[in-house]
């Protein structure tokens, strides 16, 4: 879809994509005083690794309650006293020990609601900056930039996976601006830079990694390289910074977490599902379904090998459904697939991990026809709306329904996109405002 007229680019700024960025403004600003002054829990716990590891208790960083992430560290408890936080939900810290040592300096001179407010500034700005890199990525087949933008706009604005990333301030939206932004300088042939960007995300979170397998699907070996040799040179900064102690804690609080699997209102994925499948089928002992955060220890072997089958059957499929798509819509296309297939199968499926296929949800009608395309973000954005995700919340008791219902979505997501892509669709023109 072509943004207006050759006359209409001379004369300047499209008028309506001044609006439309003025929408996204206004949903930013929204979003800003949404957690202006608030306390949130998972940016809570990377203040406080970086307040523990200034102290000299880098000891303390990956301390964890029992069930871990239904109460705050215990040991943290003077710590958490000591800062005014202790009416809070403080949620334990487990991310790589990189996030301690930078936030460290900030943390020894800075109150904590100094700190959420001014890392609420930053990823509300990054958050919209993402939207313009997911439009670049796109490529040629984008919508109109005004139409791009309203649809993130509204998508931002109603979605439950970008109302729990802003509660959380989570550091979710900065790995995403960082990945949205490695695959934009690769759609523009940089990359090196991709693959360094890339490197960088995945210092700040492991899950990144795995869409460097992209690279790897395009032999671009320049891009790899230089993502495994950025990888190799954060991990020994990492490790000199943070020692080979703080490391090994990060690996044992990665491992407490691999003792079960937890099926939560806010975890979308299918692994916690399959011990479910087993208690139907009467082959694993009856769980307690009316829990809302519900702990699984059985049937875990079983569970994990299973997901990894399914995953790789869905990503043979992927590869096999895009590896004659013309580049300027693969890239585009295997990022949004792969990533949600990636959390899917993980352990871990958190709502916000979803932030990064929202964004690049505008690009499905460059990936189908128009018409099905905008039908398909209207009927996504609809399932993944704050509105359904609190009415499935009280329609029944636990987690399960909402959970089969999110993980639904998204694997329907996947099939729909994979389904109807075409790769021999003719080129669309290029909008005259890119």
């Amino acid at each position: 879809m072509t943004s207006g007229t050759p006359e209409s680019a001379r004369s300047g700024i499209d008028p309506r994509t001044i609006l439309a960025a003025l929408a996204l403004l206004a949903v930013c600003c929204f979003g800003l005083l949404r957690v202006w002054g608030a306390i949130p829990p998972d940016l809570s716990a990377v203040y406080m690794a970086g307040y523990l590891h200034d102290l000299g208790r880098p000891d303390l960083i990956y301390d964890a309650p029992e069930g871990f992430f239904l109460r705050p560290p215990p040991l943290w408890a003077p710590y958490i006293a000591e800062l005014g936080l202790q009416d809070a939900f403080v949620t334990p810290y487990v991310y790589p020990p990189m996030w301690a040592v930078l936030v460290a300096p900030i943390a020894g001179a800075v109150s904590p609601q100094t700190f959420f407010n001014g890392v609420a500034i930053l990823e509300v700005l990054l958050l919209a900056a993402s939207v313009l890199l997911a439009w670049r990525l796109t490529g040629p087949r984008a919508p109109a930039l005004w139409i791009w933008l309203l649809m993130s706009a509204a998508l931002i604005r109603t979605s439950a996976i970008t109302t729990f990333a802003l509660i959380q301030l989570q550091p979710q939206i900065v790995v995403v601006f960082l990945i949205l932004w490695a695959f934009e300088r690769y759609s523009t042939g940089r990359a090196g830079w991709a693959g360094a960007l890339l490197a960088i995300a995945a210092a700040l979170k492991l899950a990144p990694a795995g869409l460097a397998l992209i690279f790897l699907l395009d032999r671009n070996w320049r891009a790899l390289g230089v993502f495994t040799i950025a990888c190799g040179v954060l991990g020994g900064v990492g490790l000199m910074l943070a020692g080979m102690d703080l490391h090994l804690a990060f690996r044992d609080a990665v491992d407490v977490l691999q003792e079960a699997l937890f099926l939560s209102p806010a975890n979308y994925s299918i692994t916690p599902l399959l011990p479910v499948l087993g208690d139907w089928l009467g082959i694993l002992s009856p769980l307690d379904l009316n829990s809302s955060n519900l702990r699984i220890t059985e049937g875990l072997v079983v569970s994990r090998w299973i997901g990894k089958g399914l995953f790789i059957a869905m990503l043979a499929w992927m590869i096999l459904r895009t590896h004659r798509l013309d580049p300027a819509i693969r890239l585009p296309v295997q990022l949004l697939t792969l990533s949600v297939l990636l959390n899917l199968f993980g352990p871990l499926g958190w709502i916000h991990y979803y932030l990064l296929p929202l964004l690049l949800l505008p690009a499905l009608p460059a990936m189908v026809t128009p018409e099905r395309g905008y039908a398909l973000v209207a009927l996504f954005g609809a399932l993944t709306s704050t509105m359904l995700f609190e009415t499935l919340l009280n329609a029944a008791d636990g987690a399960l329904l909402l959970v089969s219902v999110g993980v639904a979505t998204m694997l329907g997501l996947v099939c729909v996109v994979l389904l109807t892509v075409r790769p021999d669709r003719p080129r669309a023109p290029v909008s005259t405002t890119r």
